[in-house]
């Protein structure tokens, strides 16, 4: 038996090959994407394209990439251009880097989706990576603005309702302020909680909102038991796969990197977690992705010609 979630996942992935007697191309294991990662980010410069070549391999249809700051968007934007059948981009303000932000940020946001969606509806899927983090580590200094945490939060989800664009939520020790803030602006247009490792009250808020729930990495940790009883009592309609490449390690990653190919070990663990074959969970949490982006299976033929 195999104890390495990813590696366990490529070999039940290749026994389902033998098992319909196909040849290797992307249609032959289960359709899968990794709903937030930073595939942009510097640290994939040197080998970003074997990473989308393989992750192709195994079946990934696409990957997610949000904007976290203004002079990152350019790059996601390049990304989206360069691989327009796979990389799937949203931009926002992330509040961790809240001390960067400028108020004339939000008025650039909105004239990036204006000019993206004009030229082709999808060329955003969501606005994101946006929330609030009041999380204080004890080793940090970081200064925390919650003010100004709230302020750019509620500016996004105004700007987000009037383009009718989901959410992509980053929501640290700020469940209750982020579910108010959504309610008081009457958001209904839902999105993915990114990295959620909240209670069961909390996802049901979300839930109820229009929100399915982002799984990655900390779900692989057996001192996770928290978040793996919450995630038992989801509905498989209820949660997404995710990475949050680079970060978030999950616990069979032995590097100092983490890729969107470890969502097949993500989905492995709770394969085992669930008692679910995995290709099940594949394709029932693509198919997630694709409700909670309105993202349609001609979407992405249609843009695989446009790209011919």
């Amino acid at each position: 038996m195999m104890n390495h979630p990813l590696e366990a996942a490529q070999h039940e992935l290749t026994k389902l090959k033998k098992k319909h007697a196909l040849q290797s191309s992307n249609s032959e294991v289960p359709e899968w994407i990794d709903s937030h990662c930073h595939l942009d980010f510097s640290v994939f410069d040197e080998d970003r394209a074997c990473i989308i070549d393989e992750l192709q391999r195994w079946g990934c249809q696409s990957v997610v990439v949000p904007g976290v700051y203004k002079d990152q968007w350019n790059n996601v934007e390049k990304l989206a251009q360069q691989h327009p059948e796979f990389v799937l981009p949203a931009y926002g303000l992330h509040p961790y880097f809240t001390a960067q932000h400028l108020d004339d940020d939000l008025m650039a946001l909105e004239e990036l989706l204006q000019k993206a969606i004009a030229l082709h509806p999808r060329n955003v899927i969501a606005l994101g990576e946006i929330g609030l983090d009041f999380y204080y580590p004890t080793s940090s200094h970081r200064y925390i603005d919650e003010a100004r945490q709230r302020f750019l939060f509620k500016e996004q989800v105004s700007i987000a309702k009037k383009w009718n664009l989901p959410l992509i939520l980053h929501a640290r020790k700020s469940h209750d302020d982020i579910c108010k803030t959504l309610k008081d602006r009457q958001f209904t247009a839902g999105g993915i909680v990114h990295a959620f490792t909240g209670s069961a009250q909390q996802a049901a808020r979300y839930i109820d909102l229009g929100f399915v729930l982002g799984i990655g990495g900390a779900v692989t940790y057996d001192r996770a038991k928290k978040l793996r009883r919450v995630v038992q009592g989801l509905s498989s309609l209820d949660w997404v796969l995710e990475t949050d490449s680079p970060d978030m390690l999950p616990a069979f990653e032995s590097s100092s990197r983490n890729t969107p190919l470890n969502s097949l070990g993500v989905a492995m663990t709770l394969s085992t977690l669930l008692q679910t074959p995995l290709d099940v969970i594949l394709n029932q949490t693509t198919e997630n992705v694709r409700r909670v982006f309105n993202i349609t299976v001609d979407h992405h033929d249609a843009i695989r010609r446009d790209s011919e």
